[in-house]
């Protein structure tokens, strides 16, 4: 199954920085989501029952749905980030921003990005990475 944007730059920034993949998505993600929002808005609200529960998801106005399920992912990772540091930045898991370029140029190469919901370009992945830089 492919998977969109989030995985194809996580491939890359494994192949050129080392980061592992489940780093990586954890670092991503949100930044991803946000990215697509406009055309996967739907879906995220719908997923945000399963991230906060019936009774947040019940309480989130319809129209916050989709932002409330990115902020329930951003929420998880710095559970994780307290439970056991995982990395929440791209410079908290070493990576260069002097290597932004080969990553978009690895990501670019990635197939996971085919079948992302919107176009992904060289300035669409470097504008991720330098949001999940920091």
């Amino acid at each position: 199954s492919m998977v969109g944007i989030v995985h194809g730059i996580g491939h890359a920034l494994g192949a050129v920085s080392r980061v592992p993949h489940g780093t990586a998505m954890n670092i991503l993600l949100p930044h991803c989501m946000m990215y697509n929002m406009d055309v996967c808005e739907e879906g995220y609200a719908d997923l945000l029952l399963y991230l906060a529960g019936p009774e947040i998801y019940a309480a989130t106005p319809r129209s916050d749905r989709a932002h409330a399920c990115v902020r329930s992912v951003r929420s998880l990772s710095e559970k994780l980030h307290a439970m056991c540091g995982l990395p929440l930045t791209l410079e908290e898991a070493g990576v260069a921003e002097s290597d932004f370029e080969k990553i978009a140029e690895a990501s670019l190469r990635d197939g996971a990005n085919l079948v992302n919901p919107k176009y992904v370009d060289r300035e669409v992945i470097l504008s991720i990475l330098r949001q999940a830089y920091s």
